[in-house]
């Protein structure tokens, strides 16, 4: 019996410890819910909602950024240029400034008497956060002295606090990283791009609702891809901004004198793009004279021929539902596959049905590229698809053969293949991962398929 009230003893205790645990964690948890993330003895570095400031200012020796909200509700920044803002950069400035955790600090030896602000770094600070909101500011100075934890000392009005090692980063942002780096800011819709790529000049402009190029090309036109470059366009955005003033002594340093490129949307906006330089291309507008630098990669969408535009599907255009017949020929493999009324078999008989239709898909999903680079190219060694309908009559044929380094800026350098269709006179490129691509799907059950000629 002893025993048994010993156990119910205990068990009574660990219940009344667990019951206890959860009471503290729930009133734990709705004093969180009413206090927020912070401590007893922290508090938020201003009073603001950072989505309900509309001004900031940072002072410091390095110099003064200065940001606000027009009525329009768009950042504009006022020193140290006069600049669009990034909204998304602005905002997320203000989150982490606003929810900086600071506490009081009073140093024993100074209770009773005014604050030295210079012996915590004050005197002057190191910078000065001021935040607006409807016409009220709350100003917090940070010191140039840490504190014992690498924390800061921070002073507001009177009061000595200690804040979090976020200040420091926050400090660290310069005037550019809140500058919009959107090169055409102009609200009109455009109807008129003009564009001088080393010497050869174009125009896209919009007739009866449709895009069209002049001088007017002997090829189709994607309009899609037009769509596509215009928005690229209008919204494109270089990595860094190198200065606010462009001199003949940079344009000659940044290989900006002899223009790789010009683009001109509205004729009431022209961008100019410089020659490579390594990796980076420093470009600008006539709008106002910062420099801007992006990466050759970041650039080659945007510095286009016109045959970019060309309409590289038609190539691939040919009646599916007619095959019955598809041969894969090359050096090292030969694969046929004929549809029969249960489906696609190998010359073995092996059903191939998933894998034909994978295939078909795939090279209707095709595309021809680099018409131009690859117009030297006259010869193609054998390796093709062709593709037959019930007479025997071939309805598509494609051929590919030696690989080449893309040569259009726009496929960085990938790996391609001269090829040609039935459908297209013209020898064009194929990027080498789509053909491998595409024979992949018939290699299960036909065997390895190999799209090298040699």
């Amino acid at each position: 019996m002893k025993s048994f009230l010993q156990k119910l003893r205990g068990s009574l205790v660990m219940s009344l410890l667990v019951a206890g645990l959860a009471v503290y964690t729930f009133i734990d948890y709705r004093k969180a819910q009413n206090e927020g993330t912070f401590a007893s003895d922290e508090r938020a570095s201003f009073s603001f909602r950072s989505q309900d400031i509309d001004y900031l200012k940072i002072e410091r020796a390095q110099g003064t950024v200065e940001i606000h909200k027009k009525e329009d509700g768009q950042w504009q920044m006022t020193q140290p240029v006069n600049d669009d803002v990034e909204e998304t950069s602005a905002l997320s400035y203000l989150l982490s400034l606003t929810t900086q955790r600071v506490r009081l600090f009073t140093p024993e030896d100074e209770k009773q008497g005014a604050v030295d602000w210079s012996k915590y770094g004050l005197s002057p600070p190191m910078a000065t956060f001021i935040a607006g909101q409807s016409g009220k500011k709350e100003t917090l100075s940070l010191s140039s002295k840490n504190a014992f934890d690498g924390s800061f000392y921070l002073r507001q009005n009177d009061t000595l606090l200690i804040g979090d090692t976020g200040f420091a980063q926050l400090n660290s942002r310069t005037g550019n990283s809140f500058r919009s780096r959107l090169l055409y800011r102009d609200k009109a819709p455009v109807e008129k791009a003009e564009v001088d790529l080393e010497g050869h000049k174009y125009a896209v402009l919009k007739k009866d609702g449709r895009w069209t190029i002049d001088p007017a090309p002997a090829y189709p036109l994607d309009a899609g891809k037009i769509e596509a470059w215009l928005e690229r366009v209008q919204e494109f955005k270089p990595a860094d901004i190198v200065k606010d003033e462009l001199t003949e002594e940079d344009k000659r340093s940044l290989l900006l004198l002899v223009p790789s490129a010009k683009i001109s949307l509205n004729g009431n906006w022209l961008l100019t793009i410089g020659q490579n330089r390594a990796e980076d291309v420093f470009l600008y507008t006539d709008k106002r004279p910062t420099i801007y630098k992006v990466s050759v990669a970041g650039i080659s969408q945007v510095r286009v021929p016109a045959e970019f535009f060309r309409d590289g599907r038609k190539a691939f255009e040919f009646p599916v539902e007619l095959a019955r017949t598809i041969e894969l020929k090359s050096k090292k493999i030969v694969a046929n596959l004929k549809k029969t009324e249960s489906g696609w078999v190998t010359d073995k008989n092996a059903d191939v049905s998933n894998e034909a239709v994978e295939f078909m898909q795939a090279l209707r999903g095709l595309e021809a590229k680099e018409f131009g680079a690859a117009k030297a190219k006259t010869g193609i060694a054998s390796a093709q698809i062709l593709v037959k309908d019930n007479q025997g009559i071939e309805i598509f044929t494609l051929a590919w053969g030696d690989e080449y380094k893309a040569r259009a800026l726009s496929n960085n350098g990938a790996s391609f293949r001269y090829a040609r269709t039935n459908l297209e006179k013209e020898t064009f490129g194929l990027p080498n991962e789509k053909l491998e691509a595409l024979v992949r799907a018939l290699a299960i059950k036909t065997g390895p398929i190999n799209p090298e000629s040699k």
